[in-house]
């Protein structure tokens, strides 16, 4: 079977529909009145198929935990070679470069390693080279990988490249964890995890400190997407109310302490899907900031990313397949959004993971921009490198 990486660009077939619609005050608790969609500019994408090439590896059908390095390359989970679904493991990280190019990153020593989250940041303090953080979800861990070469190496399975591995933060209390986001400043980390039985407390968030303190900051119903607002702010965490088929779909808020990374009072009701377009019966998974305060949230099995504004208007990007699972902004100048997600017509353990760029936008993604804090790169209107 041939492994196709899809990418979708702006073009000609007119495969994406947006929608606008006012969502509720930042203050105050949506109503359960649904708003009307308002019609805004439709952008038309066309698709371009390419495949993984000579490489032999690409992404299986549980392809999470989108990410993005300071040179633009996306990453995701599950990369094996083709056709080994048999013996595919969750311990494996994947890496397409800017040109298309598709390498396997990185492999963890232990077998049992279920990764379902990346997120590159920067060295620490006095460190020179690259890191990157992942969540381990079986082992209820995040493990912190670094190295001393001024770029992503392609690889760390080579035994020349110089790197560590360490584990910075466990509890086995935690129920993952399944996703993480880190504060702009690299000091905190937050992990959000569910568990499969629905019942009160299905969902955490916690909150690590990088040096093996954990911190369980809220248990509420499913939990999953997870991110830091471009200020430090805010932390905005997806919830799913009601069984796997939710009756309820949420974004909550909860305003942080700059010093500690907790939270300072009561967490905000910040966006209410059932009111936005009556889609409460939905999943959202994955969520991801651009520096203009925009909020990119993946809705899984509804095939399409909903992106809020800062004045909490929602406009609706259609992808082309139900089961999008992640996001990031990735390409030379970080202004691509790419999705990724199970292929149409996916199987289990037998087919592989689908990556589209979803839109192109004028500002950048946090986590690039993060990785870039003074930079003399052009910025052209469109990125087209990738």
């Amino acid at each position: 079977m041939q492994a196709i990486f899809l990418y979708l660009l702006a073009g000609a077939a007119a495969l994406q529909q947006v929608t606008s619609a006012s969502a509720m005050p930042q203050s105050n608790p949506p109503t359960s009145d649904p708003t009307t969609p308002r019609a805004v500019a439709n952008k038309v994408p066309k698709f371009e198929s390419i495949t993984q090439g000579s490489s032999n590896v690409w992404f299986g059908d549980q392809i999470e935990g989108a990410a993005v390095d300071s040179e633009g390359n996306l990453y995701a989970v599950d990369m094996s070679a083709e056709g080994d679904n048999a013996n595919r493991k969750l311990n494996t990280i994947g890496r397409v470069d800017t040109s298309g190019k598709a390498s396997l990153f990185y492999v963890d020593p232990n077998d049992t390693t279920h990764f379902s989250g990346i997120r590159f940041v920067s060295p620490r303090t006095g460190v020179k080279g690259g890191r990157a953080l992942l969540a381990d979800a079986k082992n209820h861990r995040v493990v912190e990988l670094t190295w001393t070469t001024p770029t992503t190496p392609e690889t760390l399975t080579d035994k020349s490249v110089d790197y560590k591995q360490s584990t910075i933060c466990s509890n086995s209390t935690m129920l993952q964890p399944n996703d993480l986001a880190v504060s702009p400043n690299g000091k905190h980390v937050y992990l959000s995890g569910m568990k499969g039985d629905m019942k009160s407390g299905s969902g955490d968030v916690w909150l690590c400190d990088g040096k093996q303190k954990t911190t369980l900051l809220d248990t509420m119903g499913r939990t999953n997407g997870i991110e830091v607002d471009p200020k430090g702010e805010y932390l905005y965490v997806t919830e799913a109310v009601g069984g796997w088929v939710p009756t309820a779909s949420y974004i909550w808020r909860y305003k942080l302490d700059g010093k500690t990374g907790k939270p300072v009072g009561d967490k905000e009701k910040y966006f209410d899907f059932q009111a936005y377009d009556q889609s409460g019966n939905v999943d959202s998974d994955g969520m991801r900031f651009d520096t203009a305060g925009n909020l990119y949230v993946t809705r899984n099995g509804r095939g399409e990313v909903v992106k809020i504004t800062a004045k909490q208007v929602g406009e609706t990007i259609k992808v082309p397949f139900d089961n999008a699972a992640n996001l990031e902004f990735a390409g030379k100048y970080g202004r691509t959004l790419h999705v990724i997600g199970k292929c149409p017509g996916a199987t289990e353990g037998k087919t592989t993971g689908c990556v589209v760029k979803a839109a192109e936008e004028s500002a950048t993604g946090r986590a690039w921009s993060d990785l870039h804090p003074v930079t003399t790169l052009p910025m052209p209107a469109q990125d087209s490198q990738y």
